[in-house]
């Protein structure tokens, strides 16, 4: 717009007479410097032009060019004129500006809106009549007019009370801050009016009647605070704290998350019935005391609790769940073991050893486990049979641990490591319950106490039980009732490094084994049919003790060595042979299938023929009746046989014809045992020789 206006503006008139001559020529031949020609002339100049391109160095004055005339090349000049520029379109540079174009821009005035028009704004010009304008920046000055529900600006400052646009936000939070959270019935001025009843002179009004209230800060009150049912005294600013009466009862609420705290700075706080009857009672710096029909039945004290009576369970299970550790302390008296009413057995301290008891006649004592999700019997303890324990399977000792039979002591089996060896308080305290009775330490240990000092413990071990006793020395019993009597079935004695000493046998199932070393080295079982003492490991089984016997059950002896002396074996509890300091003596025949040796390394035989006086002799006496294992000190001369006829005077003994058997020399000394039948027949000289041992 502003280019068509410049060209209006220097419009020259092309028929301005300044005095020049003036050329009237249609083909414009004269070459005139200060001619002026005339417009007869110029149009039929004009129109008797055929080319296409005007190209001029000064000024187009006056007349129309017309479509199809082609183009126009003025150079750096100016094309001026008072008239009409027509066409389709006018092309500047790359831009094509068509009427449509001209026409927005046509009729307007600068810093105005117009329907359909261009928007010329000049510096500090004012636009008016804009219907809808959408900017991505920043619109600074005075609107007027409707702005669209989606327009959005920047919130201004809650402090700015300029003439600056004010977003929704911005007058959302002013008028929060104005009525501060106040209810939909009192956020507004004539609310907050009918609120007050339209008293002009509220302030006044509620001073005075404020002068009569408990000011907020506190004050003492001259009357009572009442409250009708289900009107509470709310304290807190979340209304954490409700005290109030519902009719039937009264509750104190503490219905946030906070602690609920009764407190005082005198002796104690009391729960007490209406008419002074105490239930509960703490004492500042004291006891805790519960109280059953004015009675105090459990008080804390400094260690633990206080209960006077029973703890009983209507019903179902009685769980003690802690923390830490339980602890059940009797002082001084046994802890007992009762179903319904009744005492089946109990745990008490004696000295500084832990017994284990069971109260009724006969009744075993039994430790139960889990294999695998099957329930199992891994010990019992039979009254019955004087305490005898029966272990369901293996009874592991590691090394160095013994397992020790009889009163003294006399058979003791362990392993060393290496080689296994076998030789020689006031008041009760009740826990009474319908169902189980459960001591839950929940991850600690259950303390037996008593006046306050652990004598034994209970452990979750991952799965298995510890029982400890923390006295130095203190031994654990395991104790029952045989027909009336009390029995110690077991004792672990701790001044013996846990050395376990029953009372009675320990009886083990078939195929049980009781196992001992840390692999299980030595084994002792019975499989049914046969009784085994397996040693398993590397190295020896030694059978140890002054003096050891192998017998029969019967009590026959089979086998008996002595401590620095003799090894003796039986035959039919008959003692057969018996070691001695220089060798052995036998008694009876001594069968060999083979002999090594011819005797020339025998000592103490003299120089007549067979005189034997070392360990053997075959001989006879001239005696008769002497059998297998009788003793003779004289009288026993070696035998000799001659192959030479038997005569009347012969002095010698027949033994059969034609040999005779003669007297060997002169008797044997010493003290000798027969080890078969020999005898002399005196009616006919047939003496009877056997192979004689010495004794002595």
């Amino acid at each position: 717009m502003s280019k068509a206006r410049d060209l209006a503006d220097s419009a020259q008139e092309i028929n301005i007479l300044d005095g020049k001559s003036f050329l009237d020529e249609d083909n414009l031949a004269s070459n005139s410097a200060t001619g002026i020609a005339s417009q007869q002339s110029i149009k039929a100049y004009v129109d008797g032009i055929t080319t296409t391109n005007i190209t001029s160095t000064g000024a187009l004055n006056s007349g129309s060019i017309t479509s199809g005339f082609g183009n126009i090349n003025n150079g750096s000049s100016t094309i001026t004129t008072t008239g009409a520029i027509s066409g389709g379109s006018f092309v500047i540079g790359s831009a094509d500006i068509n009427e449509n174009d001209l026409e927005s821009i046509d009729g307007i005035t600068a810093g105005t809106v117009a329907a359909s028009k261009a928007v010329v704004v000049n510096a500090n010009k004012d636009i008016t009549g804009f219907r809808n304008l959408t900017a991505t920046g920043t619109i600074s000055g005075t609107l007027s007019g409707a702005i669209a529900s989606t327009t959005t600006a920047t919130t201004q400052a809650e402090s700015d009370d300029s003439t600056k646009v004010a977003t929704t936000a911005y007058v959302v939070d002013k008028i929060t801050t104005l009525i501060g959270g106040a209810p939909s019935t009192l956020n507004d001025l004539n609310e907050l009016a009918a609120a007050i009843n339209d008293d002009a002179n509220y302030n006044s009004t509620l001073t005075t009647a404020l002068a009569t209230k408990l000011p907020l800060a506190g004050g003492t009150m001259t009357g009572n605070v009442t409250f009708g049912d289900n009107n509470k005294a709310i304290f807190g600013a979340g209304s954490d704290l409700e005290i109030y009466h519902d009719g039937s009862n009264s509750y104190i609420n503490e219905i946030a998350d906070g602690d609920l705290l009764i407190r005082t700075n005198g002796s104690g706080i009391r729960l007490q019935k209406n008419d002074g009857q105490n239930m509960v009672k703490a004492l500042t710096g004291g006891a805790v005391q519960l109280y059953h029909n004015n009675q105090d039945k459990l008080a804390t004290t400094s260690t633990g609790i206080q209960v006077t009576g029973n703890i009983a369970n209507a019903s179902g299970d009685l769980t003690l769940d802690v923390a830490g550790d339980i602890i059940l302390d009797a002082d001084g008296g046994d802890i007992k073991f009762k179903d319904g009413g009744t005492a089946f057995g109990g745990i008490f301290k004696s000295g500084n050893d832990l017994y284990l008891q069971s109260d009724i006649s006969d009744g075993d004592i039994k430790f139960y486990g889990s294999d695998g999700g099957s329930t199992i019997t891994a010990l019992t303890l039979d009254m019955s049979d004087a305490g005898t324990a029966i272990f369901n399977h293996d009874a592991q000792f590691p090394d160095g641990a013994q397992v020790r039979l009889g009163a003294d002591n006399d058979l003791k089996l362990h392993l060393d490591g290496t080689t296994a060896i076998f030789g020689a308080q006031n008041g009760d305290m009740l826990l009474d319950s319908a169902a189980d009775i459960i001591l839950d330490a929940d991850g600690g240990d259950v303390f037996l106490k008593n006046a306050g000092t652990t004598f034994a413990s209970f452990t979750d071990n991952s799965g298995h039980l510890d029982i400890f006793v923390p006295q130095t020395n203190g031994d654990i019993y395991f104790k029952g009732n045989d027909g009336g009597s009390t029995i110690t079935a077991l004792t672990l004695d701790m001044s013996d490094a846990g050395h376990a000493r029953f009372n009675y046998s320990v009886s083990l199932v078939d195929n049980a084994k009781l196992n001992i070393g840390n692999g299980a080295d030595i084994q002792i079982y019975h499989d049914g049919s046969n009784s085994y003492i397996d040693d398993q490991g590397a190295g020896s089984l030694r059978l140890r003790s002054n003096r050891l016997r192998i017998e029969k059950y019967t009590g026959e002896n089979m086998i008996e060595a002595h401590g620095d002396g003799a090894v003796e074996l039986y035959h039919n509890n008959a003692k057969k042979i018996e070691t001695t300091s220089s060798g052995v003596t036998v008694t009876g025949r001594v069968a060999a299938t083979s002999y090594t040796g011819d005797g020339s390394s025998l000592t103490g035989v003299g120089s007549t023929t067979y005189n034997a006086v070392g360990t053997y002799v075959w001989g006879y006496t001239s005696d008769t009746g002497y059998v297998e294992g009788d003793t003779k000190g004289s009288g026993i001369f070696p035998a000799g046989f001659i192959d030479t006829a038997r005569t009347s005077a012969n002095a010698g003994f027949q033994h059969g014809n034609p040999s005779y058997m003669t007297r060997g020399g002169t008797a044997c000394s010493g003290t000798w045992r027969a080890m078969g039948r020999s005898n002399s027949d005196s009616a006919y000289q047939r003496p009877r020789p056997t192979l004689w041992v010495r004794i002595s």
